[in-house]
This record gives C-alpha cells, structure tokens and sequence, in this order.
C-alpha cells in the first residue's frame, strides 16, 4: 500500500511542476524584453522561486504517515527547485526561470525505486533487487 501512495505521490509532485511550468511558459515566451518592470529582477525571481516552491512543501507538510513525509521531503529536495532563477542579473535569461524538469522526471520515477531497495532486509534479494533496477536503466 506504501508502495502505491509513495508513487502516487511521486508522479503527483511531478505532474504538478510540469503544469506549474506549462501554464506559465506561454505566459514568459509571449513577454516583451522592452518592457519596463515594475519590480527589479531579483524580487521577481524570489517570487517566482517561492510560487514555485510553497505549494510542494505545504502539501509534504499535511502528510501525516512519518516514512512518507520523509520520502516527500527528500524527493521534493532531490528536485532542487531553490537552484531555480539561481542566476538572476543583467545576464538572464528566461530559461533561468524553467526547472529542470527531465531531472524533476528522473528523480519521480527513479527515486521510490531506489527508496523500496533499501527496505529489503535480505541481502540476496536487495543485490538481485539492486541489480534489477540498475538493468532496467534507473539512474542512467
């Protein structure tokens, strides 16, 4: 049962970042350079990092089960959001705003299997365990 929600969780968080990013690319491909703002580009960046951020932590927050929350913490920190807009200045661009999201991808799908090797208390299952995901391409 652990297994299902710890995935659920796992492509929920990531299906959530990818959206995030979807409905606000248009949004950041269709502004105009010209453009004056309103707030200086570090202040907009910090708003940006926060919107980004917050929600995830508040939803790792609500998780009530110990093991759970632990394994959301660590995926969502694997994720490494706060290194967004991370070089804001007069030499940024807008792709300093976009996660990286094929390593978001990477980190939700890999991540609860590595997580479930180390459950394993039999040390002939967790090698043949280890082996079979690192065949089946995990981390590559």
């Amino acid at each position: 049962m652990k297994g299902k929600i710890i995935w659920i969780t796992a492509i929920g968080l990531a299906g959530t970042i990818v959206l995030g990013v979807s409905l606000a690319l248009p949004s950041m491909l269709r502004a105009d350079n010209n453009q004056s703002a309103t707030m200086p580009t570090s202040e907009i960046a910090k708003a940006y990092k926060q919107a980004l951020i917050s929600p995830l932590n508040k939803a790792t927050s609500e998780i009530k089960d110990p093991e759970l929350a632990s394994f959301t913490q660590k995926l969502v920190q694997s994720y490494e959001l706060e290194k967004t807009t991370a070089n804001t200045g007069d030499q940024s661009s807008l792709a300093d705003l976009l996660p990286d999201v094929a390593k978001i991808e990477k980190n939700a799908i890999n991540m609860p299997l590595k997580e479930a090797g180390k459950q394993l208390k039999d040390k002939e299952l967790s090698d043949f365990y280890n082996r079979f995901i690192t065949t089946c391409g995990v981390d590559n």
